[in-house]
């Protein structure tokens, strides 16, 4: 599995060379006016080394007899329709083409003129390609249609081009190269005919091929370039249709993937939309038929799914759900007109100006604790006579140059002083992160003059968000740095953002220096080999791994950080490797943690607090990224000294992920990728100073 390192280590998207061929299949079953239409646009764009590769399943109309009289590029497949179903006649094709690369077309969907061109050029840089399937005619659709429910109709979604979560690309405009066919055929599912009513229940290989590749780690894009048209007859957009459409899409969720835990998930998330649309009916109403439309096939596809899990009907599942249905909508009802009521009777927010005194409650982790420093130092700069109160969990990290800045531990005992502040001092409370934080003293105090994030801040409860005087909406596509000064500007902030600076004290150093006399001997690396949330950990013995190229192509030591808990762990691991070169330094303290950074030639681990602060210290890194994204935690700032590696999965949406290892993005990050860029990395900065490298 290939794991994508960034520009200036090695790239190995560059893999993904120019196919020398592609062999476009086509499924088809009596519609041969519409095949000939579908041939006839492709014969133009193909290339010397193109084919298209056509599957009959059954047809009688006269498709087999004109299938005959072809010859190269068009090839053809006859099948036995007996017992087959649409993955197994995909499988038959991918046996038999010739391409580098395979696309399948339906034998209804007309190509774009470029439709071959563009998939040339989007397979050099991706190894799996989806395109949009949109409408040959200009229909005139019925009352009550949304393209929300196109999919039902056999064309793409509004999902599928806002790339929302769960939304795939179907096999009627899909391409690949042959190594993931191979390594990832459809699954196939026994028992349904392709020419029998029941058909539709064996299908959607499309939505399961996706979500297994996506799990693999394959590298997916969905590209609205890549474009087809469906002739789609009148009839399919009748309700009627829709509704048989969306039962059957149900049940075919259901045999793909028989599992009664999914079953349970798909449940509870069905009451929950149920209750909040009965709670909240205004917002459909105000969409129309449109919006009740898509409601409507929506529950109906998930109550055949829960109908295929338990042997029951769609109503019988509804009325068994009933009840918990209504519990659930009056618990609803009652907790948000109860927070309503709280907001009602609150003085509304009053952003002051200028601002006079000010709270940052962020008690998080190390590394966004890391991230809120220059945060601060904009802040006071900007007020330089306004009161700063900052409530985190890690106090050693702030340097006051203000007497007005006043740094408090979050623990326990500071709690009553904050809420002290918040209640009688300050005027705006900035909370960005409230992991660490006790619900109730932000409930009752802090969100009555409170700035927080929309979502991804650490409260315990999703109604906590609703508590704020204002909610700032946190985007996932820009650095984590840009969304911080969203939240704080308030008023015209004068000044650059500058990196967070770290410079431990001397006392940190002796104190250091005093357990590990050794580090003053030889130049040594640091690795992180365990992480606070299980989403960023990478098994052991891949650091393993790891140290030991390490020890065998350089002369560095290596000194193991983390946690008290990793402190076995880290023993026998440097006992195992090397005793004389390799030390644990695991559970030192924060600024005993920053003086070890500031003197390592180089900082290994995954994206936690230790990186933040190795580039706080600029200190050059090698930083593993799993489910999180460099672009919204990396370097923004000295990028030259810090080299990162990302797994081939980058996000799993709930669905896609359950099942999997909680750090299953984290496992697709091979150690020999992992050794290879730390080394090159290395060679490149370890001969030149912090001014060299940002130089050039």
């Amino acid at each position: 599995m290939e794991t994508r390192l960034n520009a200036g280590l090695l790239n190995k998207r560059e893999a993904f060379s120019t196919p020398p061929g592609i062999s476009v299949v086509i499924l088809t079953c009596n519609r041969l006016p519409k095949l000939r239409a579908v041939v006839a646009s492709l014969m133009p764009q193909l290339g010397p080394s193109d084919e298209v590769f056509i599957v009959d399943t059954g047809s009688t109309d006269g498709t087999r007899e004109w299938l005959a009289t072809l010859s190269h590029p068009v090839n053809h497949l006859l099948l036995d329709p007996a017992n087959l179903d649409f993955a197994a006649a995909r499988n038959a094709a991918l046996t038999r083409v010739r391409g580098a690369c395979i696309a399948f077309l339906d034998d209804d969907c007309i190509p774009s003129f470029d439709w071959l061109k563009t998939l040339r050029e989007e397979l050099q840089r991706t190894e799996v390609i989806g395109g949009l399937v949109l409408p040959y005619f200009l229909y005139a659709y019925p009352a009550g249609w949304s393209s929300e429910i196109a999919w039902c109709a056999g064309m793409s979604p509004r999902g599928l081009i806002d790339k929302r979560d769960d939304n795939y690309p179907a096999t009627a405009n899909l391409a690949a190269h042959r190594s993931v066919f191979a390594n990832h055929p459809f699954q196939e599912i026994n028992g349904a005919s392709l020419v029998t009513e029941q058909k539709y229940k064996a299908g959607r290989e499309d939505a399961q091929w996706w979500k297994e590749i996506r799990r693999s780690g394959a590298c997916t894009c969905v590209s609205p370039r890549l474009v087809v048209f469906h002739a789609i007859p009148d009839s399919r957009f009748s309700f009627r249709n829709l509704i048989a459409r969306a039962k059957n899409d149900g049940i075919a969720a259901w045999l793909r993937e028989p599992n009664t835990q999914q079953a349970h998930v798909e449940t509870e998330g069905l009451i929950d939309q149920f209750a909040h649309d009965l709670v909240h009916p205004r917002r459909i109403i105000a969409g129309g038929l449109p919006a009740l439309a898509q409601r409507f096939v929506w529950y109906y596809r998930q109550l055949a799914y829960l109908g295929s899990a338990t042997h029951e009907s769609e109503p019988r599942v509804f009325l068994r759900l009933s009840p918990r249905i209504i519990k659930r909508s009056a618990r609803r009802l009652v907790g948000e007109t109860r927070l309503r009521l709280i907001k009602k009777t609150r003085a509304p927010l009053r952003v002051p100006d200028p601002p006079h005194h000010i709270l940052i409650a962020a008690p998080t982790y190390l590394g966004d604790t890391v991230l809120l420093l220059p945060i601060v130092e904009l802040l006071q700069s900007n007020w330089p006579e306004a009161n700063i109160l900052v409530w985190t969990r890690f106090p050693e990290l702030f340097s006051p140059t203000s007497p007005l800045i006043t740094i408090v531990r979050a623990d326990e005992s500071s709690e009553e002083l904050v809420a002290s502040f918040a209640r009688w001092s300050s005027e705006i409370n900035f909370v960005p992160y409230y992991h660490f934080g006790p619900a109730k003293l932000w409930r009752t105090v802090l969100s009555l003059r409170g700035i927080t994030f929309t979502h991804d801040v650490g409260f315990g409860k999703e109604a906590d968000y609703y508590y704020a005087g204002r909610r700032i909406e946190k985007r996932f596509d820009q650095h984590e740095v840009l969304n911080l000064l969203e939240m704080v500007s308030l008023w015209p902030l004068a000044g650059s953002l500058r990196p967070a600076r770290l410079t431990p004290t001397q006392r940190y150093v002796e104190s250091l220096l005093s357990r590990y006399p050794h580090l003053q001997d030889a130049p040594y690396l640091t690795i992180h080999i365990d992480t606070a949330l299980e989403m960023k950990r990478w098994p052991l013995e891949r650091w393993e791994y790891l140290a030991q190229c390490l020890l065998e192509e350089t002369d560095l030591s290596i000194c193991f950080i983390g946690t008290e808990q990793a402190r076995a762990a880290s023993q026998e691991l440097a006992h195992r490797l090397s005793p004389r070169r390799c030390l644990d330094c695991t559970g030192l303290s924060v600024g005993e943690l920053g003086a070890l950074l500031s003197g390592a030639r180089m900082a290994v681990g995954p994206c936690s607090g230790p990186k933040h602060i190795a580039y706080a210290t600029r200190t050059p890194t090698f930083t593993l990224y799993g489910a999180v994204s460099e672009h919204r935690w990396g370097a923004w700032h000295d990028t030259e000294l810090h080299a990162y590696i990302r797994s081939t999965v980058e996000y799993l949406s709930p669905r896609e992920q359950r099942g999997l290892p909680e750090n299953h993005a984290m496992l697709m990050i091979s150690a020999q990728d992992v050794a290879q860029g730390v080394l090159e990395h290395y060679q490149r900065v370890k001969h030149l100073s912090c001014s060299e490298i940002l130089s050039g």
